[in-house]
């Protein structure tokens, strides 16, 4: 009886590491999305800048709207840069020191250890991943209206 109940918790235990697990990796998913969001949009708004200064020599356009255009075409690219290169997630458990640690533990032990460690990262790693959100957004918005700005300096000469 005491076998089955004890194989039963090791059952639940294998269970909720492995939910932990599948959320975690969602969430690293999440951010290459972002990440991959973001380069996209950065190059496309390099794309833009190019255009927009090869119209400006021609004297195609209206020079107000035009500077505030590139200027936060601008913004966007440094807003699509810090979510590019922001903060690393936080990889956990770190395997060598992970496995130097628990080698010799009971299995319980280690599956109570990797969920513990699943949570903390995810929680950490949920953060980061918002705020990059909330920067890439900014980044897209900005691109856009940027985009806007400049084809408005075109049409309004």
């Amino acid at each position: 009886m005491n076998d089955n109940k004890s194989l039963r918790d090791i059952q639940a235990l294998q269970e909720v590491c492995s939910v932990a697990e599948k959320k975690f990796d969602y969430l690293l998913e999440i951010d290459s999305g972002h990440t991959r969001r973001a380069a996209t949009i950065f190059g496309f708004s390099g794309v833009i800048l190019t255009i927009a200064f090869s119209l400006y020599p021609s004297g195609r356009t209206f020079i107000p709207l035009f500077f505030i255009g590139v200027s936060v075409i601008f913004a966007s690219l440094l807003l699509l840069a810090i979510a590019m290169f922001s903060r690393k997630l936080q990889i956990e458990p770190e395997p060598g020191r992970f496995s130097d640690e628990y080698i010799n533990r009971r299995y319980e032990d280690v599956l109570l250890r990797l969920i513990s460690q699943f949570c903390g990262g995810y929680k950490h790693n949920k953060r980061i991943i918002m705020r990059k959100a909330i920067i890439v957004d900014g980044g897209v918005i900005c691109t856009f209206v940027g985009l806007l700005f400049v084809a408005l300096s075109v049409f309004v000469n």
